[in-house]
């Protein structure tokens, strides 16, 4: 056989797979939406409480006589906020804990870590 038979068959080959590659249909792929953008309202519970309003996402730290924890105001899902409260320490020389025995105060040194999450209506803090 001729060598222009295989140079052209080889042509040919490849021109399939090219078309083969090309991706079907003339839509581009959309972007992936950005994360949203959370407010750090630090210690601040009133600018938690704004972003609470119109369930922006924020988060906040309380501290309470050396009890820690986190609020953080994840989004809308559906027709409710959801929000995340985290407990990042906890204090049982408090005054709070005064009342307690010490097997409570033991079993509340191992909520330190846990986290709940919640759903709220939208529009109930306003």
């Amino acid at each position: 056989m001729d060598t222009k038979y295989f140079i052209v068959i080889g042509i040919v080959i490849i021109g399939l797979l090219a078309v083969l590659m090309l991706p079907m249909g003339s839509e581009a792929a959309e972007p992936e939406a950005a994360p949203p953008t959370v407010i750090d309202c630090g210690s601040d519970m009133l600018c938690f409480m704004n972003a609470g309003k119109n369930c922006t996402p924020a988060k906040v730290l309380t501290d309470t006589e050396g009890n820690k924890g986190q609020m953080e105001i994840l989004g809308k899902q559906g027709n409710n906020c959801s929000l995340k409260l985290t407990i990042l320490a906890v204090d049982t020389t408090a005054t709070e804990f005064q009342a307690y025995t010490q097997e409570i105060k033991d079993s509340a040194k191992q909520w330190v870590g846990l986290s709940m999450t919640c759903n709220y209506p939208m529009g109930a803090t306003e």
